[in-house]
């Protein structure tokens, strides 16, 4: 695995741009904004148990390329949308040093949701987090339940986009029922789903 060749021999594993061929030039002399003023980065750095590397090979192989494209970009005024499949609140560290703006797909089956958004509050929107189970099984009652709770636990204080946390050719029915439910649900001031809760 390219991992494990890069931990033993990480003299021959260097990123491209310190091998001198990076594409957008080590000083970024021919980056563009993107038209959109957002950028997408795609790395899966996590499995349905957690994290598929550990802190320190992260930030020796990983963090400081991804800190050189998202300083490239934040120097044209774009903002970052980094996608990350599987369990990844245990490294929500490397996303806030790195500076991105958006966290996708927030895998509702692999991570602890309510730590993760404690620990991006403010500081990094989620987008994702409905279960593509629950979208693609149903019954449109439990989309709707789900979406509700989403809504209230990772954006009754913002920096939130509501969405699958994969991309499936669902059921149309159950398209509709979760579009009906954010359209129903997604108005501030977001309210509880447990109509006995007397702190929210």
């Amino acid at each position: 695995m390219l991992p494990d060749k890069r931990y033993r021999a990480p003299a021959r594993e260097k990123p491209p741009h310190d091998k001198g061929d990076d594409p957008v030039g080590p000083s970024g002399d021919d980056a563009r904004p993107s038209p959109q003023g957002i950028q997408g980065l795609s790395d899966d750095l996590g499995s349905q148990r957690g994290p598929l590397f550990s802190p320190g090979i992260l930030h020796e192989f990983f963090v400081p390329e991804y800190k050189r494209l998202t300083s490239l970009y934040r120097e044209h005024g774009v903002l970052v949308f980094f996608h990350s499949c599987g369990g990844v609140e245990p490294v929500t560290d490397v996303f806030l040093e790195i500076g991105i703006d958006v966290l996708n797909p927030v895998q509702a089956s692999a991570n602890d949701l309510d730590a993760l958004r404690g620990k991006t509050m403010n500081r990094i929107a989620l987008h994702g987090g409905v279960s593509t189970h629950t979208i693609m099984t149903g019954p449109v009652e439990k989309i709707e339940a789900e979406v509700r709770m989403r809504l209230w636990q990772l954006g009754s204080n913002g920096g939130y986009f509501c969405a699958p946390d994969q991309g499936l050719p669902f059921p149309e029915p159950h398209v509709r029922a979760f579009h009906a439910a954010v359209e129903k649900y997604g108005v501030y001031p977001i309210s509880c789903p447990d109509a006995r809760c007397r702190n929210c």
